[in-house]
């Protein structure tokens, strides 16, 4: 699943294989990003299936995650 959620996110933003090619340095730092905000949205939604609630806030930076555990 994180693959394919990585997968869509390039795809929507445009990072193609000929972006690759012609600047690795941007696609490096683009694709380093999506692969943080791809993990981020794996744990959240890992914690949902186990039953935590996570509240989303108006940016993505800020997340609340309370588990039944804590």
């Amino acid at each position: 699943m994180f693959t394919q959620l990585m997968e869509q996110m390039a795809e929507r933003e445009g990072m193609t294989e000929q972006i690759k090619s012609t600047n690795q340095m941007a696609w490096v730092g683009v694709m380093s990003n999506i692969w943080n905000r791809a993990a981020e949205e794996e744990l959240i939604l890992q914690k949902l299936k186990t039953g935590c609630k996570v509240l989303k806030y108006l940016t993505k930076k800020d997340y609340d995650i309370r588990c039944k555990n804590y």
